[in-house]
């Protein structure tokens, strides 16, 4: 399985998706909706956007089309009459794709870090790394769930897209859904992105018992999409 995941990790650095859509974007949303909304409170919501957006998109869009080109190039066919089980190439390629993602998510943090000049603890900083790795994980399993129903790239793009932008856009990653409808709380509720960014704001503001309550929720949603990856999984595109 390590061979798998070093593989999986020297692919996933050289994606050119990586510079511009997970550091150099973000990175300029941090600065330009920084100094348009300048106020603390609004940093603090920014920083926990940007970082999770960066998160959600690097793990759920770039896994779908990588695990559909492998497939369709006939990679898993020669993996399949190895030992390897699903389970262990799953795990492989989530795991690369989170060390990757917790690098570009330190690059973030230290940016708004020193932008905005907000402080946080050893502790609180542990729990947000602890939040990051497990709503990366969860994101990067559905992404294979995105990837098994899709048999093309059109596919692909429609049901990534499907999946990333209502987790975005019901969330409170870059405006308060406070005043919202019922319905839409509710579904935020729902929504493991919406949980991600809670999480990551409970750990920059010190609200530990928040972190930990979203935490448990991304644990969760994480199973839920383990064992849908591991069901809906192919080796092939037939």
């Amino acid at each position: 399985m390590m061979t798998i995941f070093r593989i999986f990790l020297k692919n996933a650095v050289r994606d050119v998706y990586l510079l511009f859509w997970s550091i150099l974007l973000p990175l300029g949303m941090l600065i330009g909706l920084g100094l348009y909304f300048n106020t603390p409170e609004y940093h603090v919501r920014l920083l926990a956007g940007v970082i999770g957006t960066s998160a959600l998109f690097w793990a759920l869009e770039t896994t779908v089309f990588y695990i559909l080109k492998q497939r369709n190039r006939g990679v898993y066919k020669l993996l399949r009459v190895t030992p390897m089980k699903i389970f262990s190439f799953i795990i492989a390629l989530t795991l690369a794709w989170t060390v990757v993602s917790l690098a570009v998510a330190t690059i973030l943090l230290i940016g708004g870090l020193v932008l905005f000049g907000i402080r946080m603890q050893f502790g609180t900083l542990l729990i947000f790394y602890v939040t990051l790795v497990t709503a990366t994980i969860c994101f990067t399993l559905i992404s294979f769930v995105v990837a098994n129903i899709s048999k093309n790239e059109g596919q692909a793009s429609i049901y990534s897209n499907i999946f990333a932008m209502p987790m975005l856009f019901l969330s409170s990653a870059f405006y308060s859904l406070d005043t919202a409808p019922t319905w839409i709380k509710t579904l935020s509720r729902l929504n493991p992105f919406s949980h991600f960014v809670s999480g990551l704001h409970s750990t920059i503001v010190f609200d530990l018992r928040g972190a930990a309550a979203n935490l448990f929720i991304l644990l969760a949603f994480g199973v839920l999409a383990l064992i849908a990856a591991i069901l809906t999984f192919r080796w092939d595109s037939d």
